[in-house]
């Protein structure tokens, strides 16, 4: 135990958790390799604006600036003459930091990065499609190390076989700071079926987190009630949820259109729903309670006017827009409070 591999005995293993932060809201943009908000994509469902354009270069901005942090990281493993025995893992613990992102359980939220380097035992320069999770890390370094754990463990060995004979993933997804709403999720590597436990919750019921750190929040709720964004942009704002939500991750692999009513998928539903149970079952999910269900934020939806979203909209703008080399202080600190009613026993 110790701050430092440095302060371990000589040729003592260790185990080192290095954390860039980084990549969390707020960002800060990249002197050295500003990028051009020409040269980005971004997803279809998100409307096609300049703010949005420059709120996501700058998160690819930062990103640079982490793997620069990286990089000298890995240096140092060279120059101590450490790199050839040890084993790194390059992850992050959630998706992006944007809406339809983080704490929602779409692939934009669910998948991180993972680059394993390992010289001598993992092959640079490979790419493997299998269907993997976070929590397969922690065997494959045992398994690594050469111990045999005393219980079973959930995850598989990456560097193993048995991971290419997973057929799906899972995930949940339940309380977030003091906003309640709960999802399952199985995973295959062609569909994707999405169990909203609570659906009559929105997807964009009121977080402080969200509503302070997300400008593009801020411009698609003005956007939604003026009228202005299109079917698939628009229903990430609606008041509910449906129960069901089924992707074609082939052909749909931004998760717009939810095939879970088509008839012509009902047993791949049937089939994926019936695996989720199993799961669900094995990990002893109990589901929602009902203190949980009447608990959390008050979820009245919109969480703000249209009046409100427009000030907050132009709050935003300096901060997005901001140079590359000028400091902007953040228009919404964690010690400003938004404003939202509080939660009553009437408020349903």
């Amino acid at each position: 135990m110790g701050k430092d591999w440095e302060e371990r005995k000589k040729g003592q293993p260790f185990y080192a958790q290095i954390t860039f932060t980084g990549t969390h809201r707020p960002w800060a943009r990249d002197p050295e390799r500003p990028i051009d908000i020409k040269d980005v994509q971004i997803p279809p469902y998100y409307p096609d604006t300049k703010l949005v354009h420059r709120d996501w270069a700058n998160g690819l901005e930062q990103m640079q600036l982490v793997d620069r942090g990286v990089g000298k990281f890995l240096q140092r493993l060279d120059d101590e003459g450490l790199s050839d025995n040890t084993l790194v893992f390059f992850i992050a613990d959630h998706g992006r930091c944007h809406i339809r992102g983080k704490q929602f359980l779409y692939d934009g939220g669910l998948r991180v990065p993972m680059i394993i380097r390992w010289p001598g035992k993992v092959l640079p320069k490979q790419v493997c499609d299998d269907m993997v999770m976070s929590i397969d890390i922690s065997a494959t370094i045992l398994k690594a190390a050469g111990v045999k754990p005393d219980h079973e463990l959930h995850g598989k060995d990456l560097l193993g076989s048995a991971v290419k004979q997973r057929k799906y993933v899972f995930a949940a997804r339940d309380k977030m700071d003091k906003t309640h709403d709960s999802m399952r999720m199985i995973r295959s590597s062609e569909f994707k079926l999405i169990h909203n436990l609570m659906p009559e919750r929105a997807y964009c019921q009121f977080n402080a987190y969200k509503e302070r750190s997300y400008p593009t929040l801020a411009l698609m709720n003005v956007m939604n009630m003026k009228g202005q964004l299109n079917q698939a942009q628009a229903g990430f704002l609606a008041a509910k949820k449906p129960e069901f939500e089924l992707y074609d991750m082939k052909n749909d692999p931004h998760e717009i259109n939810n095939l879970a009513d088509d008839p012509v998928n009902a047993e791949v539903k049937k089939e994926l729903l019936a695996k989720l149970n199993e799961w669900r079952e094995f990990v002893k999910d109990e589901g929602v309670s009902e203190e949980f269900r009447e608990g959390g934020n008050n979820p009245k939806y919109p969480t703000a006017t249209l009046q409100e979203w427009e000030k907050r909209l132009e709050k935003w703008k300096p901060w997005v827009f901001r140079s590359s080399k000028i400091r902007v202080q953040h228009p919404f600190p964690k010690k400003m409070q938004l404003p939202f009613p509080q939660l009553k026993k009437t408020d349903k």
